[in-house]
């Protein structure tokens, strides 16, 4: 600790080509563009966690770190009284001293209803495993297990909210499974202990649920793609076996014995994000086939959203 200290202290006197690479690297926004869309296939979000987990066993890591890292922990507690720190968050001393401390300016307010609250009235099932054990083998694709992700489930609660609804108006069954820590914080920031002993443990819940055989649905896609690449990378064998969809990956299939234009009607409110979360045209126009009418204001009322015939206007 006290090596870590002076070497802190030292950074602008001595040289290390390793502050170099640090702010090169600081640019990466972890969004693995570079490892789906690049022909040369460089992850380099993934090399940017090694690199800095090396980096801050030599130099002190900066508070924000240790804040991103524990957000996806913290979150649940926020969440239980959402008004208080959303009115803590607003106030002028409050963001002064956030920027200041810690370097962050606006940070994001919690969603008011909570999830949990959206979804009290409505006919998402809760999570119990002897329950879903019980439904026989030939009905369990008649349900949907909803993967909670943090950015979504307690920042933007109305999207999984819609998701459940779509999948209700699909004649499935919502499953809402209990918030697990992702840990792709920890790994952007080069936590890799800490993100090995999360991944695993959700891992292990993952795989668990996937036994029953029954679709496992993510609506945030880049934290499917952690499920998928960061899990495989830092737990190799120890990942199980499961896989969680994106949405329009579960999605587009079902369609196929869908009638066109029947699903849904503009009065169903169905986030529109939920549905254009993917990268393949042609999805996005079998998608639009089915959904020729689908909007949604956003909560500042800016603008509209319409998803007609594959095409966004706004």
């Amino acid at each position: 600790m006290i090596e870590k200290w002076r070497n802190t202290f030292n950074k602008r006197h001595e040289y290390d080509f390793s502050h170099e690479v640090y702010e090169a690297m600081n640019g990466c926004l972890a969004c693995k563009a570079c490892a789906s869309q690049c022909p040369i296939k460089v992850d380099v979000p993934s090399f940017r966690a090694r690199f800095l987990n090396l980096y801050y066993t030599r130099y002190q890591r900066p508070a924000k770190d240790y804040l991103v890292a524990n957000i996806e922990t913290m979150l649940p507690y926020m969440a239980k009284v959402p008004k208080v720190v959303n009115f803590a968050l607003k106030q002028p001393l409050v963001q002064k001293l956030t920027e200041k401390s810690v370097g962050y300016i606006d940070a994001p307010l919690l969603s008011v209803p909570t999830l949990k609250s959206r979804i009290k009235h409505q006919p998402v099932l809760e999570f119990n495993l002897e329950q879903l054990q019980a439904i026989p083998t030939a009905q369990r694709q008649d349900y949907v297990c909803i993967v909670q992700d943090p950015f979504t489930s307690f920042y933007d609660a109305q999207v999984v909210e819609d998701f459940a609804k779509l999948i209700l108006k699909l004649g499935k069954k919502p499953v809402m499974l209990p918030f697990k820590p992702n840990g792709k914080a920890t790994h952007i920031k080069g936590f890799l202990a800490q993100f090995a002993k999360s991944a695993q443990n959700t891992a292990d819940f993952l795989a668990e649920v996937a036994a029953l055989d029954i679709p496992l649905v993510g609506v945030d896609p880049a934290l499917v793609l952690c499920y998928r690449d960061e899990y495989t990378e830092i737990l190799a064998q120890e990942r199980g076996d499961f896989d969680v969809l994106t949405v329009h990956e579960w999605l587009t299939p079902i369609l196929k014995d869908v009638e066109p234009s029947s699903v849904l009607m503009k009065q169903t409110g169905i986030c529109l994000r939920t549905v254009l979360k993917n990268q393949n045209a042609k999805c996005r126009k079998r998608v639009g086939q089915y959904f020729p009418a689908l909007w949604r204001a956003p909560h500042d009322g800016s603008s509209w959203l319409l998803w007609y015939g594959g095409h966004v206007w706004s």
